[in-house]
């Protein structure tokens, strides 16, 4: 069952890959591992526009206008 992304987790003093990983193993604790083969972002954005979840594309606007 998908849980809604809510609000990304914060970057702190992290770097960009270091802040991606910490994005992707939320998603995948909300329950979006199947979406999440590798750590693209563009393609799971995709996945959520095709697939009408506004609050998942709101998520990961938010983590690409943070790194």
């Amino acid at each position: 069952m998908l849980s809604s992304p809510g609000k990304p987790p914060l970057k702190g003093n992290l770097g960009r890959f270091e802040y991606i990983k910490v994005v992707v193993e939320d998603l995948r604790i909300r329950g979006y591992a199947d979406y999440l083969p590798a750590y693209n972002l563009d393609d799971l954005r995709r996945f959520a526009l095709q697939d009408d979840r506004p609050s998942l594309v709101r998520y990961i606007d938010n983590v690409m206008a943070t790194v």
